[in-house]
Protein backbone atom coordinates (compact mmCIF):
# COMPACT_ATOMS: atom_id res chain seq x y z
CA UNK A 1 0.00 0.00 0.00
CA UNK A 2 3.09 2.30 0.80
CA UNK A 3 3.37 2.87 -3.17
CA UNK A 4 -0.65 3.64 -3.49
CA UNK A 5 0.32 6.24 -0.71
CA UNK A 6 3.24 7.89 -2.18
CA UNK A 7 1.26 7.77 -5.41
CA UNK A 8 -1.41 9.73 -3.60
CA UNK A 9 0.85 11.88 -1.74
CA UNK A 10 1.98 13.26 -5.29
CA UNK A 11 -1.64 13.94 -6.16
CA UNK A 12 -2.52 15.93 -2.77
CA UNK A 13 0.62 17.78 -2.42
CA UNK A 14 1.42 18.71 -6.38
CA UNK A 15 -1.59 17.24 -8.26
CA UNK A 16 0.69 15.38 -10.19
CA UNK A 17 -1.09 12.48 -11.99
CA UNK A 18 1.34 9.54 -12.27
CA UNK A 19 -0.02 7.66 -15.18
CA UNK A 20 0.94 10.52 -17.38
CA UNK A 21 4.65 9.66 -17.01
CA UNK A 22 4.17 5.81 -16.47
CA UNK A 23 4.92 3.13 -13.61
CA UNK A 24 8.44 2.26 -15.37
CA UNK A 25 9.64 6.53 -14.68
CA UNK A 26 8.50 5.98 -10.98
CA UNK A 27 10.17 2.60 -10.49
CA UNK A 28 13.69 4.26 -11.37
CA UNK A 29 13.19 7.37 -9.93
CA UNK A 30 11.88 5.98 -6.76
CA UNK A 31 14.81 3.22 -6.97
CA UNK A 32 16.95 5.95 -7.19
CA UNK A 33 15.78 8.05 -4.46
CA UNK A 34 15.78 5.18 -1.95
CA UNK A 35 19.59 4.36 -2.97
CA UNK A 36 20.55 7.98 -2.47
CA UNK A 37 19.00 8.45 1.37
CA UNK A 38 19.76 5.02 2.49
CA UNK A 39 16.61 4.09 3.40
CA UNK A 40 15.77 0.40 4.07
CA UNK A 41 12.96 -0.11 1.81
CA UNK A 42 10.16 1.83 0.15
CA UNK A 43 8.09 2.18 3.11
CA UNK A 44 10.85 4.12 5.09
CA UNK A 45 11.47 5.99 2.02
CA UNK A 46 7.66 6.93 2.48
CA UNK A 47 7.73 7.99 5.43
CA UNK A 48 11.24 10.53 4.73
CA UNK A 49 9.04 12.32 1.82
CA UNK A 50 6.04 12.49 3.37
CA UNK A 51 7.63 14.23 6.51
CA UNK A 52 10.64 15.88 5.24
CA UNK A 53 10.24 18.58 2.44
CA UNK A 54 13.36 18.87 0.53
CA UNK A 55 13.24 15.06 0.06
CA UNK A 56 10.08 15.62 -1.26
CA UNK A 57 11.10 18.26 -3.70
CA UNK A 58 13.80 16.11 -4.88
CA UNK A 59 11.55 13.64 -5.73
CA UNK A 60 8.91 15.52 -7.40
CA UNK A 61 11.76 17.23 -9.35
CA UNK A 62 12.93 14.24 -10.58
CA UNK A 63 9.62 12.77 -11.35
CA UNK A 64 8.77 16.16 -13.30
CA UNK A 65 12.26 17.13 -15.39
CA UNK A 66 11.06 20.55 -16.97
CA UNK A 67 11.19 20.48 -20.74
CA UNK A 68 11.63 24.53 -21.62
CA UNK A 69 13.05 26.24 -24.32
CA UNK A 70 13.57 29.95 -25.39
CA UNK A 71 9.65 31.22 -27.41
CA UNK A 72 8.42 27.35 -26.95
CA UNK A 73 5.57 27.85 -29.05
CA UNK A 74 6.51 30.97 -30.84
CA UNK A 75 3.10 31.68 -31.85
CA UNK A 76 2.64 32.79 -28.02
CA UNK A 77 4.51 35.02 -27.86
CA UNK A 78 3.31 36.71 -31.49
CA UNK A 79 -0.07 36.38 -30.24
CA UNK A 80 1.15 38.54 -27.04
CA UNK A 81 2.73 40.95 -28.68
CA UNK A 82 -0.75 41.37 -30.79
CA UNK A 83 -2.68 41.62 -27.36
CA UNK A 84 -0.20 44.00 -25.99
CA UNK A 85 -0.18 46.56 -28.87
CA UNK A 86 -3.80 46.28 -29.85
CA UNK A 87 -5.56 46.02 -26.47
CA UNK A 88 -3.39 47.05 -23.44
CA UNK A 89 -1.53 49.74 -24.58
CA UNK A 90 -4.60 51.49 -25.99
CA UNK A 91 -6.45 50.76 -22.92
CA UNK A 92 -3.52 51.16 -20.11
CA UNK A 93 -4.16 54.01 -17.16
CA UNK A 94 -0.12 54.58 -16.58
CA UNK A 95 -0.15 51.14 -14.30
CA UNK A 96 2.57 49.02 -15.90
CA UNK A 97 1.37 45.53 -17.24
CA UNK A 98 1.22 42.73 -14.86
CA UNK A 99 2.36 38.86 -16.22
CA UNK A 100 2.77 36.00 -14.28
CA UNK A 101 4.59 32.94 -15.68
CA UNK A 102 3.93 29.53 -13.72
CA UNK A 103 5.39 27.21 -13.83
CA UNK A 104 8.13 28.93 -15.17
CA UNK A 105 10.73 26.21 -14.67
CA UNK A 106 14.26 27.61 -15.46
CA UNK A 107 13.44 30.84 -16.62
CA UNK A 108 13.46 30.73 -20.37
CA UNK A 109 9.80 31.54 -20.63
CA UNK A 110 9.17 34.62 -18.33
CA UNK A 111 12.55 35.96 -19.98
CA UNK A 112 11.24 35.03 -23.43
CA UNK A 113 7.94 37.09 -22.38
CA UNK A 114 10.45 39.98 -21.67
CA UNK A 115 12.48 39.94 -24.86
CA UNK A 116 8.90 39.84 -26.75
CA UNK A 117 7.55 43.29 -24.68
CA UNK A 118 10.67 45.00 -25.43
CA UNK A 119 10.77 44.43 -28.74
CA UNK A 120 6.94 45.54 -28.36
CA UNK A 121 8.49 49.35 -27.76
CA UNK A 122 7.63 49.11 -23.79
CA UNK A 123 10.50 49.95 -21.94
CA UNK A 124 11.68 48.47 -18.88
CA UNK A 125 9.03 50.48 -16.08
CA UNK A 126 6.22 49.24 -18.42
CA UNK A 127 5.87 45.96 -17.57
CA UNK A 128 6.36 43.73 -14.40
CA UNK A 129 6.62 40.07 -14.75
CA UNK A 130 6.50 37.47 -12.29
CA UNK A 131 8.09 33.88 -12.59
CA UNK A 132 7.17 31.36 -10.07
CA UNK A 133 7.76 27.73 -9.42
CA UNK A 134 7.54 24.85 -6.98
CA UNK A 135 11.11 23.94 -7.40
CA UNK A 136 13.65 25.66 -5.74
CA UNK A 137 16.45 24.42 -8.00
CA UNK A 138 14.65 25.67 -10.89
CA UNK A 139 14.58 29.19 -9.72
CA UNK A 140 18.17 29.04 -8.25
CA UNK A 141 19.18 28.31 -12.10
CA UNK A 142 16.55 30.97 -13.61
CA UNK A 143 18.15 33.66 -11.34
CA UNK A 144 21.79 32.43 -12.69
CA UNK A 145 20.99 33.33 -16.27
CA UNK A 146 23.46 30.84 -17.46
CA UNK A 147 22.00 28.64 -19.88
CA UNK A 148 22.97 25.83 -22.02
CA UNK A 149 22.39 24.90 -25.94
CA UNK A 150 19.13 22.87 -24.97
CA UNK A 151 17.72 25.81 -24.36
CA UNK A 152 18.26 27.16 -27.45
CA UNK A 153 15.79 25.29 -30.33
CA UNK A 154 14.73 25.48 -33.80
CA UNK A 155 15.92 27.70 -36.06
CA UNK A 156 14.46 31.11 -35.74
CA UNK A 157 17.99 32.06 -32.77
CA UNK A 158 18.77 35.77 -34.18
CA UNK A 159 17.83 37.13 -30.07
CA UNK A 160 20.88 35.02 -28.90
CA UNK A 161 23.14 37.40 -30.30
CA UNK A 162 21.25 40.20 -29.16
CA UNK A 163 20.46 39.17 -25.27
CA UNK A 164 23.44 36.58 -24.63
CA UNK A 165 27.43 36.54 -24.51
CA UNK A 166 28.46 33.24 -25.40
CA UNK A 167 31.15 31.45 -23.21
CA UNK A 168 33.35 29.68 -25.13
CA UNK A 169 35.20 27.19 -22.17
CA UNK A 170 31.90 25.49 -21.26
CA UNK A 171 29.66 25.57 -24.39
CA UNK A 172 27.31 28.14 -22.07
CA UNK A 173 25.36 31.49 -22.94
CA UNK A 174 24.69 34.38 -20.23
CA UNK A 175 21.62 36.28 -20.22
CA UNK A 176 22.10 39.67 -20.20
CA UNK A 177 21.45 41.41 -16.74
CA UNK A 178 19.15 44.11 -18.50
CA UNK A 179 16.75 40.87 -19.33
CA UNK A 180 18.18 39.44 -15.91
CA UNK A 181 16.58 42.16 -13.58
CA UNK A 182 13.05 42.36 -15.75
CA UNK A 183 11.87 38.97 -13.58
CA UNK A 184 11.11 38.37 -10.05
CA UNK A 185 11.46 34.87 -9.08
CA UNK A 186 9.56 33.74 -6.51
CA UNK A 187 8.84 29.59 -5.21
CA UNK A 188 5.35 28.35 -4.11
CA UNK A 189 2.53 26.06 -5.07
CA UNK A 190 -0.71 27.22 -7.11
CA UNK A 191 -2.01 24.53 -5.12
CA UNK A 192 -1.69 25.89 -1.58
CA UNK A 193 -3.60 28.02 0.02
CA UNK A 194 -0.58 30.34 1.21
CA UNK A 195 -0.18 30.81 -3.01
CA UNK A 196 0.86 34.68 -3.01
CA UNK A 197 -3.46 35.33 -4.06
CA UNK A 198 -3.34 38.75 -2.41
CA UNK A 199 -1.11 40.23 -5.75
CA UNK A 200 -2.60 42.71 -7.79
CA UNK A 201 -4.14 41.19 -10.74
CA UNK A 202 -1.97 39.77 -13.48
CA UNK A 203 -3.29 41.27 -17.05
CA UNK A 204 -1.61 38.03 -18.79
CA UNK A 205 -0.97 35.11 -17.41
CA UNK A 206 1.41 31.84 -18.86
CA UNK A 207 0.35 28.97 -17.58
CA UNK A 208 1.46 26.05 -20.12
CA UNK A 209 1.94 22.26 -20.33
CA UNK A 210 0.75 22.14 -16.21
CA UNK A 211 -2.31 21.13 -16.97
CA UNK A 212 -1.65 18.00 -18.61
CA UNK A 213 0.01 16.00 -16.11
CA UNK A 214 -2.51 16.89 -13.05
CA UNK A 215 -5.46 14.63 -11.97
CA UNK A 216 -8.65 15.83 -12.62
CA UNK A 217 -9.15 17.77 -9.44
CA UNK A 218 -6.16 19.46 -9.45
CA UNK A 219 -6.89 20.85 -12.95
CA UNK A 220 -10.09 22.36 -11.62
CA UNK A 221 -7.83 23.83 -8.72
CA UNK A 222 -5.31 25.45 -11.02
CA UNK A 223 -7.85 26.82 -13.36
CA UNK A 224 -9.87 28.42 -10.27
CA UNK A 225 -6.65 29.93 -9.05
CA UNK A 226 -5.55 31.27 -12.42
CA UNK A 227 -8.87 33.25 -12.44
CA UNK A 228 -8.65 34.80 -9.17
CA UNK A 229 -4.87 36.17 -10.30
CA UNK A 230 -6.34 37.09 -13.80
CA UNK A 231 -8.19 40.65 -14.28
CA UNK A 232 -10.99 40.88 -16.40
CA UNK A 233 -10.09 41.41 -20.10
CA UNK A 234 -6.87 39.75 -19.17
CA UNK A 235 -5.77 36.59 -20.98
CA UNK A 236 -4.30 33.44 -20.18
CA UNK A 237 -1.76 30.76 -22.45
CA UNK A 238 -2.14 27.16 -22.27
CA UNK A 239 -0.37 24.09 -23.33
CA UNK A 240 -1.16 22.43 -26.82
CA UNK A 241 -2.70 19.54 -25.08
CA UNK A 242 -4.88 21.27 -22.74
CA UNK A 243 -7.35 23.13 -25.36
CA UNK A 244 -10.68 23.57 -23.68
CA UNK A 245 -13.42 25.96 -23.53
CA UNK A 246 -14.49 27.29 -20.16
CA UNK A 247 -17.21 29.44 -19.51
CA UNK A 248 -16.23 33.27 -18.51
CA UNK A 249 -13.53 32.80 -21.36
CA UNK A 250 -13.27 33.68 -25.15
CA UNK A 251 -10.82 32.47 -28.02
CA UNK A 252 -9.20 35.68 -28.60
CA UNK A 253 -6.70 35.24 -31.51
CA UNK A 254 -8.60 33.07 -34.99
CA UNK A 255 -7.16 30.44 -35.52
CA UNK A 256 -4.81 29.91 -32.38
CA UNK A 257 -6.51 27.88 -29.78
CA UNK A 258 -4.23 27.86 -26.95
CA UNK A 259 -5.34 31.73 -25.39
CA UNK A 260 -8.29 32.76 -23.65
CA UNK A 261 -9.43 36.46 -22.49
CA UNK A 262 -11.22 36.39 -18.98
CA UNK A 263 -14.55 38.04 -19.91
CA UNK A 264 -16.60 36.61 -16.81
CA UNK A 265 -16.06 36.14 -12.56
CA UNK A 266 -18.10 34.42 -10.06
CA UNK A 267 -15.82 31.32 -9.87
CA UNK A 268 -16.58 29.82 -6.66
CA UNK A 269 -19.89 29.79 -7.41
CA UNK A 270 -19.05 27.74 -10.84
CA UNK A 271 -16.74 24.86 -9.09
CA UNK A 272 -19.24 22.56 -8.40
CA UNK A 273 -20.43 22.44 -11.82
CA UNK A 274 -16.16 22.00 -13.06
CA UNK A 275 -16.57 19.21 -10.55
CA UNK A 276 -19.70 17.55 -12.15
CA UNK A 277 -18.32 18.37 -15.44
CA UNK A 278 -14.40 16.51 -14.80
CA UNK A 279 -16.70 13.57 -13.04
CA UNK A 280 -14.74 13.86 -9.59
CA UNK A 281 -16.03 14.26 -5.84
CA UNK A 282 -15.07 17.75 -4.14
CA UNK A 283 -12.89 17.11 -1.05
CA UNK A 284 -14.49 17.69 2.07
CA UNK A 285 -12.62 19.94 3.34
CA UNK A 286 -13.33 22.82 0.40
CA UNK A 287 -16.54 24.21 0.43
CA UNK A 288 -18.34 23.98 -3.10
CA UNK A 289 -21.45 26.22 -3.55
CA UNK A 290 -24.26 24.69 -5.95
CA UNK A 291 -25.64 26.42 -8.46
CA UNK A 292 -27.80 25.95 -11.78
CA UNK A 293 -25.92 27.65 -13.88
CA UNK A 294 -24.30 26.63 -17.61
CA UNK A 295 -21.30 27.78 -16.29
CA UNK A 296 -17.76 25.84 -16.35
CA UNK A 297 -19.80 22.82 -17.54
CA UNK A 298 -17.92 22.55 -20.20
CA UNK A 299 -14.23 23.28 -18.91
CA UNK A 300 -11.98 20.75 -19.77
CA UNK A 301 -14.01 19.77 -22.55
CA UNK A 302 -13.61 21.49 -25.77
CA UNK A 303 -16.02 22.43 -28.37
CA UNK A 304 -15.17 21.31 -31.69
CA UNK A 305 -16.30 21.33 -35.00
CA UNK A 306 -18.33 18.93 -36.61
CA UNK A 307 -17.41 16.53 -39.31
CA UNK A 308 -18.09 17.54 -42.87
CA UNK A 309 -16.94 17.62 -46.80
CA UNK A 310 -16.26 21.35 -46.19
CA UNK A 311 -14.10 23.24 -43.46
CA UNK A 312 -15.78 22.67 -39.64
CA UNK A 313 -18.48 25.39 -38.68
CA UNK A 314 -17.39 27.23 -35.49
CA UNK A 315 -20.47 26.10 -33.53
CA UNK A 316 -21.04 22.97 -34.96
CA UNK A 317 -20.54 21.23 -31.37
CA UNK A 318 -23.54 18.05 -31.25
CA UNK A 319 -22.19 15.82 -33.55
CA UNK A 320 -20.24 13.06 -32.61
CA UNK A 321 -15.87 13.51 -33.16
CA UNK A 322 -14.13 10.27 -34.58
CA UNK A 323 -10.39 9.70 -34.27
CA UNK A 324 -10.57 9.29 -38.35
CA UNK A 325 -11.95 12.64 -38.51
CA UNK A 326 -9.16 14.07 -35.80
CA UNK A 327 -6.65 11.98 -38.09
CA UNK A 328 -7.84 13.52 -41.41
CA UNK A 329 -7.08 17.07 -39.73
CA UNK A 330 -3.73 15.78 -38.32
CA UNK A 331 -3.13 14.94 -41.70
CA UNK A 332 -4.03 18.45 -43.42
CA UNK A 333 -2.05 20.35 -40.73
CA UNK A 334 -4.36 21.33 -38.82
CA UNK A 335 -3.00 20.45 -35.82
CA UNK A 336 -4.65 22.82 -33.40
CA UNK A 337 -8.22 21.58 -34.72
CA UNK A 338 -6.94 18.29 -34.65
CA UNK A 339 -5.95 18.33 -31.03
CA UNK A 340 -9.60 20.20 -29.94
CA UNK A 341 -11.14 16.88 -31.89
CA UNK A 342 -9.41 14.62 -29.98
CA UNK A 343 -9.66 16.44 -26.33
CA UNK A 344 -13.65 16.15 -27.45
CA UNK A 345 -13.88 12.45 -28.54
CA UNK A 346 -12.44 12.01 -24.98
CA UNK A 347 -15.23 13.96 -23.39
CA UNK A 348 -18.14 11.97 -25.90
CA UNK A 349 -16.23 8.80 -25.22
CA UNK A 350 -14.51 8.90 -22.11
CA UNK A 351 -10.30 8.11 -22.05
CA UNK A 352 -9.39 5.22 -24.68
CA UNK A 353 -5.78 4.25 -25.54
CA UNK A 354 -6.34 4.54 -29.24
CA UNK A 355 -7.29 8.55 -29.01
CA UNK A 356 -4.20 9.42 -26.26
CA UNK A 357 -2.35 7.29 -28.93
CA UNK A 358 -3.53 9.94 -31.53
CA UNK A 359 -3.18 12.83 -29.54
CA UNK A 360 0.72 11.64 -28.71
CA UNK A 361 1.06 11.22 -32.61
CA UNK A 362 0.05 14.71 -33.00
CA UNK A 363 2.00 16.72 -30.58
CA UNK A 364 4.96 14.69 -31.17
CA UNK A 365 4.47 16.26 -34.40
CA UNK A 366 4.06 19.74 -33.59
CA UNK A 367 7.57 19.64 -31.37
CA UNK A 368 5.94 18.62 -28.19
CA UNK A 369 7.96 15.46 -26.96
CA UNK A 370 7.24 15.41 -23.06
CA UNK A 371 3.73 16.16 -23.87
CA UNK A 372 3.30 13.49 -26.54
CA UNK A 373 5.40 10.94 -23.94
CA UNK A 374 2.76 11.63 -21.23
CA UNK A 375 -0.08 11.08 -23.61
CA UNK A 376 1.56 7.61 -25.11
CA UNK A 377 1.80 7.07 -21.17
CA UNK A 378 -1.70 7.49 -20.42
CA UNK A 379 -2.87 5.41 -23.35
CA UNK A 380 -0.29 2.31 -21.94
CA UNK A 381 -1.74 2.82 -19.03
CA UNK A 382 -5.40 2.31 -20.63
CA UNK A 383 -4.23 -0.36 -22.47
CA UNK A 384 -0.74 -2.17 -22.03
CA UNK A 385 -0.57 -4.23 -24.90
CA UNK A 386 -1.03 -0.88 -27.41
CA UNK A 387 2.75 -1.42 -29.12
CA UNK A 388 2.46 1.51 -31.39
CA UNK A 389 2.35 3.83 -28.19
CA UNK A 390 5.61 1.73 -26.82
CA UNK A 391 7.17 2.33 -30.20
CA UNK A 392 6.81 5.95 -30.11
CA UNK A 393 8.29 5.67 -26.56
CA UNK A 394 11.57 4.13 -27.46
CA UNK A 395 11.80 6.59 -30.09
CA UNK A 396 11.45 9.49 -28.10
CA UNK A 397 13.98 7.99 -25.47
CA UNK A 398 16.32 7.36 -28.29
CA UNK A 399 15.90 11.03 -29.33
CA UNK A 400 16.13 12.74 -26.00
CA UNK A 401 19.14 10.22 -25.71
CA UNK A 402 18.13 8.76 -22.69
CA UNK A 403 19.85 5.46 -23.62
CA UNK A 404 18.63 3.52 -20.53
CA UNK A 405 15.43 4.24 -20.62
CA UNK A 406 15.24 3.62 -24.26
CA UNK A 407 16.95 0.21 -23.63
CA UNK A 408 13.84 -0.40 -20.75
CA UNK A 409 11.19 -0.27 -23.20
CA UNK A 410 13.12 -2.08 -25.57
CA UNK A 411 13.16 -4.84 -23.32
CA UNK A 412 9.07 -4.33 -22.54
CA UNK A 413 8.39 -4.51 -26.56
CA UNK A 414 10.08 -7.34 -26.93
CA UNK A 415 8.29 -9.04 -23.71
CA UNK A 416 5.36 -7.80 -25.40
CA UNK A 417 5.63 -9.22 -29.29
CA UNK A 418 6.74 -12.77 -27.35
CA UNK A 419 3.29 -12.44 -25.30
CA UNK A 420 1.66 -11.82 -28.62
CA UNK A 421 3.03 -14.83 -30.25
CA UNK A 422 2.53 -17.02 -27.40
CA UNK A 423 -0.94 -16.25 -27.52
CA UNK A 424 -1.77 -16.63 -31.30
CA UNK A 425 -0.09 -19.97 -30.84
CA UNK A 426 3.38 -19.25 -32.96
Amino acid sequence: MTREGLEELLRQRVGLDVSTIGAGSMDRVLARRIKETACKNIDEYFSLASRNKDEFQELTMELTIPETWFFRDRDSFVHLRTFVETIWQPGRHDQPLRILSVPCATGEEPYSIAMTLLEAGLSRGDFHIDGVDINSECLALARNGIFRPKSFRGTDLAFRSTYFSRNIEDKTFTLSPDILDTVTFSQANILSVSFPFERAAYDVIFCRNLLIYMDGESRVRVWEAITRLLAEGGIVFIGPAETAEFPGYAKIFPGYSFAFQRTGNDIEKKSSVVMQALEIKSQPARSIQNDNEKSFAAAFTPQVETETNTLPQENSTEEPVTLDYVRGLADMGKHDLAIESCQKFLSQNGPTAEAYFVLGMILQEIGEPSQAEASYHKALYLDSSHEQALINLVLLAEISGDTELAENLKSRLQRLRKRKLESAGL
